[in-house]
């Protein structure tokens, strides 16, 4: 499902759905397409609803500007199927 994502605290906390287990990825985007931070790389998450917390960092540590950010998540399952789902969060900094 497209991740939902609500500003919470200094980030956001971002919500999916799995409809299997799978190995996933959640990264943050600027609106020019560059990562600004991976939130979950590789981790095996199980189905259901997933919730996890982008704390508003860059992968380098510094506070990200307020605006409008892209969130990817990438899936694959252990048949090998891979789905992709954009959202978008903004900071009001």
């Amino acid at each position: 499902s497209v991740p939902a994502a609500r500003e919470a605290g200094a980030g956001a906390e971002i919500s999916y759905t799995l409809s299997a287990d799978a190995q996933v990825q959640v990264r943050v985007l600027n609106i020019a397409g560059r990562v600004v931070d991976t939130v979950v790389d590789g981790e095996l998450q199980t189905a259901g609803t997933q919730r996890v917390t982008w704390d508003g960092l860059s992968a380098r540590g510094t506070k990200a500007p307020g605006g409008t950010y892209l969130v990817v998540v990438s899936a694959r399952a252990a048949n090998g199927q891979q789905t992709q789902a954009i959202g978008t969060v903004s900071l009001g900094r």
